[in-house]
């Protein structure tokens, strides 16, 4: 029995504000029980429900829907025809005119797949490819989050100090945990949960070449609180137009979560 089915049925109870004759089998229950005599009256006050929407990593999001197209796949996304191998639909390619953007899959488009990948969730009264929502704290606090604060902040000191060696990254990273970054967590009184700064923990400990990303020691809470530090240290390091582009990527960011901690969204 697929959890959705069960799932299906709930939704398909909420939708009527009656508590239901049948399990979700189709079965009666046994005659005299109190679900049997309680059959047909209203619940929550003759509220309805209805299914709002899914909401999960990307891991369970392509398991849970049996995702042809995500990224373990060539083609990699479920709403259009971005992929890997094929050059005029690159999924890299983010012009106003990639290909990709001309190949949109609707809802009904999806419908008509085949049925070994379809989405169990398709049962489920409501559901719709466009109900599986997006995941702030996977897609930016676990996301883009890490790569965008680590880089931002290896690139700005690459810029101060031309020939930076690991070492002097190193210790320039530790420098700024301990005279920027603390002080700026107890001057808006922020936890900042303990993690240091270090050429290890921002994917620079052998290399100069290897991209800067946050390591796995930083939580989602953490990511977060580091990509308004951010922010706000970025801001005075608009000497350069690289300056200048990180700066106004992290503040948008910023203030992008901002609006979803006030709408209660974040």
């Amino acid at each position: 029995m697929e959890v959705t089915q069960i799932i299906a049925w709930i939704h398909r109870v909420l939708l009527t504000g009656l508590k239901p004759a049948t399990d979700h089998l189709g079965c009666e229950w046994p005659p005299g029980s109190r679900r049997a005599m309680e059959a047909g009256s209203p619940f929550a006050r003759q509220l309805l429900g209805a299914f709002a929407g899914f909401k999960s990593d990307l891991e369970a999001r392509v398991l849970c829907h049996r995702l042809p197209r995500s990224y373990m796949h060539n083609f990699v996304c479920e709403h259009d025809l971005a992929c890997v191998h094929l050059a005029h639909l690159q999924y890299g390619d983010f012009r106003s005119t990639a290909g990709w953007r001309t190949s949109a899959i609707t809802h009904e488009d999806y419908m008509i797949t085949s049925e070994s990948s379809m989405s169990p969730w398709a049962e489920v009264p409501g559901w719709r490819k466009e109900r599986n929502l997006d995941d702030t704290l996977h897609d930016i606090y676990q996301g883009i989050g890490p790569h965008l604060v680590a880089s931002t902040n290896v690139h700005c000191i690459l810029e101060e100090i031309p020939k930076c060696t690991l070492e002097k990254l190193d210790l320039k990273l530790k420098s700024l945990y301990t005279n920027s970054y603390k002080p700026w967590c107890r001057e808006n009184k922020t936890d900042s949960a303990g993690n240091s700064f270090s050429g290890v923990k921002f994917n620079r400990e052998k290399t100069n070449k290897t991209y800067p990303e946050l390591g796995s020691v930083y939580k989602a809470y953490e990511v977060k609180v580091i990509i308004f530090w951010a922010a706000f240290y970025c801001k005075d390091k608009l000497g350069s137009f690289q300056g200048r582009v990180r700066a106004m990527c992290l503040y948008s960011l910023a203030s992008w979560i901002r609006v979803l901690d006030l709408a209660g969204g974040g």
